[in-house]
Order: structure tokens, then C-alpha cells, then sequence
């Protein structure tokens, strides 16, 4: 071989050498970019993550939270459940004796309108009496007895309607006459509950 050619050669070499090199260069921008981009996708990554993990943290708490909330629910819903029970007994406790009031109210009326009508009759058929009589009718105020007798047994009628009547919204109130959930009356409650409720407002 002669000079020329490994001059030729020589030459060859070195312009493949450089365009290696170029080559080299750019993959070595392209690798440094490509490290760059993984770079910040590795901390889009981790922010991602971390956010994530912030908001899993979240619900974790607020799902504990409404576990706590439910479990209060049901503890008020098991007292309410127990007091519309004990209410409703009340209830009936209350109903068996105002209604045997109520029931002999009307018969007692009967009774001291009779007797006051009897004692109307002694003294138109015997109008002079003994001093005994007249002292006892004085000392009992008879006529204000005769007066008041009637408004007393009006004032006991008013009050067993009273009190059946809160009787009866407790029982409203307490909804113990069915087992099984029902439609209710908005205003047929919120007249109970006044009602119940009257002498504190």
C-alpha cells in the first residue's frame, strides 16, 4: 500500500471519527433532556403521590368520623326508640285512671243535682227547721256549696280532658301504637308536641 492511500484512510477515519463524535455529542444532549424530563415526571410523580396520600389520610379520618356519627345516631335512635316506649306507657298509665274520672264525671253530676234537688225539696216542704239544720247549713255555707259544687265538677271534666289530651299526644308524640313506619302528620306532630310542651313556652 502506499502513502496516499493510508493518507486516504488516515482521512476516512477521522471525518467517521467526528461524525461519531457529533453523534456521540447529540446522544449525550439527548440523554441529558431525557434525564431532565424523567426528572420533573419523577416530581409530578411524587407530588401526585403525595397528594394522594394526603387525601386518602383525609378520608380515612372522615370516614371515621362518620362512623362515629353513625354509631351516636343509632345510640340516639335506640334512646329514642326508649323513650317513645317509656312515653307511650306513661301514656296508657295515665289514660286508665282519667278515664275512670272521666267516665263516673258524668254520673256524680247526676248524683249532686239530685241531692241538691232533694234538699230543694225539704226546705220548700219543711221551711222551718231545727236549729241543729240551720246552724249545720250556716256553718257549711250551703248556698255557696250549691254555687260552687257544679263549677267544681266542670273544672275536674276540663282538667281529664287536659289531661287526655296530652295523654293522647304523647302517644302522637311517641308513635308506639304501630310497629311498622308510617306516614305522619307534620302538623298533627308539631300540635302534639306544643301542646305537651304548653306551660314552658
Amino acid at each position: 500500500m502506499e502513502i496516499l492511500d493510508y493518507q486516504k484512510e488516515i482521512n476516512e477515519l477521522k471525518k467517521a471519527n467526528r461524525i461519531l463524535q457529533k453523534k456521540l455529542e447529540r446522544s449525550e444532549s439527548d440523554r441529558i433532556k431525557l434525564e431532565e424530563k424523567n426528572r420533573k415526571k419523577e416530581c409530578l410523580l411524587r407530588r401526585v403521590i403525595d397528594e394522594l396520600k394526603e387525601y386518602q389520610n383525609k378520608l380515612e379520618e372522615r370516614s371515621h368520623e362518620l362512623e362515629i356519627m353513625l354509631l351516636n345516631l343509632q345510640i340516639m335512635e335506640n334512646k329514642m326508640s326508649t323513650l317513645g316506649s317509656m312515653v307511650a306507657d306513661v301514656a296508657h298509665e295515665i289514660n286508665n285512671p282519667v278515664g275512670f274520672i272521666a267516665a263516673n264525671l258524668t254520673p256524680a253530676k247526676e248524683y249532686i243535682d239530685n241531692l241538691l234537688h232533694l234538699i230543694d225539696l225539704y226546705q220548700q216542704t219543711y221551711p222551718k227547721t231545727s236549729q241543729q239544720i240551720q246552724k249545720t247549713i250556716e256553718m257549711i255555707d250551703l248556698e255557696y256549696v250549691r254555687e260552687d259544687l257544679p263549677k267544681l265538677i266542670s273544672s275536674m271534666r276540663e282538667g281529664t280532658d287536659r289531661i287526655s289530651n296530652i295523654s293522647h299526644s304523647l302517644l302522637i308524640f311517641s308513635r308506639a301504637d304501630t310497629e311498622q313506619k308510617i306516614l305522619f302528620n307534620i302538623h298533627e306532630g308539631i300540635k302534639s308536641t306544643l301542646l305537651i310542651l304548653k306551660h314552658r313556652l
